[in-house]
């Protein structure tokens, strides 16, 4: 059976949309066919418009782009996972009860959408002994919540690697990261180092985390993603 939550302004509803613009809403007996109209509208949060992903009024579901708004009978419908987001709100699929449960009032940028950088004293001496497997590979190194940030051989300990910031969106956490490159007023022993920069980090559930080069746009590859090229 669909389930939804309502409220003053918006009929939230889970939908999946077909191909020809129907939305086929399941029971626990049969399937039943709705004609709806595909209905682009504008969301706007605390003053601020957002959009449900980077394609012009589409939401993507974890498998596909599908249209964020529908309208059905003079009511709007839009996915209850987005809207839980924008408000600040946990939800999470109880499959086995086929409920939608929500808990009120979460801070999406508070303790687990964190991006913590840690110092090179606090490191355990396993945790050290797991940067130095890693160092020398460039890419993003990922076990657990403890994340390597590695720039892999460099002529010299001139180079480095700072935070730069990081940004909850929708989600994902995205973190910035800069490389820093010698100072052209310094002598620096021509030794191979291996820049790094370490942190943990703690993600709500269904969040991914995206590494990105604060000056070049880029995404930083992780190593899995390194193993499967």
């Amino acid at each position: 059976m669909m389930k939804f939550l309502k409220s003053t302004k918006l009929l939230i509803l889970i939908f999946t949309l077909s191909f020809m613009a129907v939305l086929v809403g399941f029971t626990n007996s049969s399937p039943t066919t709705l004609d709806v109209y595909l209905k682009p509208i504008i969301f706007n949060v605390d003053g601020e418009t957002v959009s449900a992903s980077d394609q012009a009024h589409q939401y993507y579901n974890g498998k596909e782009y599908v249209p964020e708004s529908i309208l059905y009978k003079g009511t709007t419908y839009v996915p209850v996972r987005f809207v839980s987001k924008l408000v600040g709100a946990e939800i999470n699929w109880d499959s086995d009860t086929e409920t939608v449960v929500i808990n009120k009032g979460r801070e999406i940028n508070g303790e687990a959408g964190e991006f913590t950088v840690i110092p090179e004293e606090k490191l355990t001496a396993a945790e050290k002994a797991y940067i130095d497997t890693v160092k020398t590979s460039p890419g993003v190194h990922q076990i657990g919540n403890f994340v390597v940030i590695a720039l892999g051989a460099k002529p010299n300990p001139g180079y480095g690697v700072e935070f730069v910031k990081q940004e909850m969106s929708w989600e994902q956490l995205k973190v910035y990261i800069k490389e820093t490159k010698p100072d052209p007023n310094q002598m620096y022993s021509q030794v191979i180092s291996y820049p790094y920069i370490v942190a943990k980090v703690e993600l709500p559930p269904y969040t991914t985390l995206q590494i990105i080069n604060a000056e070049t746009g880029e995404d930083f590859v992780f190593a899995k993603e390194l193993q499967d090229r």
